[in-house]
Parts: structure tokens; C-alpha cells; sequence
């Protein structure tokens, strides 16, 4: 950005002061501004990262889709069953049948992700998310800490799949263990 040069504009014109053919003028081209060297090395310097996500609703999309800016392959898993309550959020559009796919709030933290549906209650569901573990770098998780017990996907198990394995809780709860670690939150404590 700092080679663009900022597009020069004069004062809003008056009601009929414009012809028909000066909005031209006002939407002619610019020369396209060249990004630095530098700014794309660092963008995709967490390219060869593999991150599966098992996030949902603001915190954990919006943690991982960091990674995801940054280069790494972010794969995006979720459940027909139990989609990512983001989905519903915002204006939903009406008069299709995939409306959950119209979400502008979902695809605002979900940008630059792959993403795959997985029934992780069933045996094949869990094979082929077990597959997914073990070629990936990174886990990153924010469901309530009885989720991924249930779903066989605790931390020990994680790490016995991939034993290189990181594994990052963005707490939507009250951490990873201790008496209110069950209670589910999304934001401050009162």
C-alpha cells in the first residue's frame, strides 16, 4: 500500500450539475498499486501448515481464519447435524434452498478455508476425521470440554493419532480443567 497513491476527490457535485457523460470521468482506471516484496513473504508465512477446525460461532472461526491468512491450508469441519451456529447469523436469504450456505456472517471468518462436513458420531465420520489428524500440524477447537470427550477427540486421543500434534483451545469456556470448566461462555466472566 505504500506505493498507492490515494485517488484524488473534489467536492460532491450539486443535484444536475453532472451530464451523461461524466460519470466516465469519475470511474476512469487507475494504475493498480504493486504490493512490496516484503508484505508477500509474510503473508504466506504459515504456508505448509496444515490446521483442522473444529471451531464454531465468532471466537474460533475467527482464530483460525488467521492461520488461513497467513498461508496455512485451514480445513474447516463441521456437522450436518450441528452446523456452525454462525450460519443462522445475520440476514438469511430466503427463496433458495441452500440458504445456509447466504450467510455473510459465516463466510466473514470462514474466508480462505476449506471445508468438509462430517458426521464425527459415526464410525466412518470418525475414520476420515482421524485421517484428517494425523496430516495435520494443528487442531484448533472451541466447543464446551464435554464435546470433544464425547466425540473421542480429548487431547490424549488427539496426541495418539499425531503424536506432533498441537492442539489450541480458544477458550469459549472457563479453560481446560478446574470445577467450571464445564460451564460454557462467550465473553467476559460477570
Amino acid at each position: 500500500m505504500s506505493d498507492a497513491q490515494p485517488a484524488v476527490i473534489g467536492a460532491a457535485p450539486r443535484v444536475g450539475e453532472l451530464g451523461p457523460g461524466d460519470l466516465e470521468d469519475l470511474w476512469s482506471p487507475r494504475e493498480p498499486a504493486t504490493a512490496a516484496a516484503e508484505s508477500v513473504r509474510i503473508s504466506r508465512a504459515l504456508r505448509g501448515l496444515r490446521v483442522v477446525d473444529l471451531t464454531a460461532f465468532w471466537a474460533g472461526p475467527a482464530a483460525s481464519q488467521l492461520f488461513a491468512m497467513l498461508g496455512a491450508d485451514v480445513i474447516k469441519v463441521e456437522s450436518c447435524r450441528h452446523p456452525d451456529g454462525m450460519r443462522y447469523s445475520g440476514t438469511l436469504r430466503t427463496g433458495v434452498a441452500d440458504w445456509w450456505e447466504y450467510s455473510w456472517v459465516a463466510h466473514a471468518v470462514n474466508t480462505d478455508k476449506r471445508s468438509l462436513t462430517l458426521d464425527l458420531q459415526t464410525a466412518r465420520g470418525k475414520e476420515l476425521i482421524a485421517a484428517l489428524i494425523a496430516g495435520a500440524d494443528l487442531v484448533i477447537e472451541n466447543f464446551p470440554a464435554r464435546v470433544m470427550e464425547n466425540l473421542g477427540l480429548d487431547y490424549d486421543t488427539l496426541r495418539g493419532i499425531n503424536e506432533s500434534l498441537i492442539v489450541e483451545l480458544v477458550a469459549e469456556r472457563h479453560g481446560a480443567a478446574g470445577h467450571r470448566v464445564r460451564r460454557v461462555r462467550h465473553g467476559a466472566d460477570p
